[in-house]
């Protein structure tokens, strides 16, 4: 792995940390996936990517650091609607 790949995945693991706790915090008082991403972003912090906070970003910190928090807070996992074939 190239020595920039390294630091930019140690800077992404550290600033995941940092924001772990608020993610965790808003989730379990019961927000969704959408208004933690809003509420991130209203705060100033930054997306992984440097833009801003999509469903699928506090979605994917949740799935890496804390699977069960990713849970929707009434038992159900995030669904995705795609084609079905039909």
């Amino acid at each position: 792995m190239p020595r920039n790949n390294h630091v930019n995945r140690a800077a992404a693991e550290r600033r995941a940390a940092e924001v772990l706790p608020i993610v965790r915090e808003m989730r379990t008082a019961g927000a969704t996936l959408r208004e933690i991403a809003e509420a991130l972003d209203a705060r100033g912090i930054r997306a992984p990517n440097g833009g801003t906070w999509q469903v699928s970003s506090v979605h994917a910190l949740l799935q890496r650091r804390d699977p069960e928090a990713a849970r929707h807070p009434r038992g159900t996992s995030i669904v995705h609607v795609g084609n079905t074939g039909n």
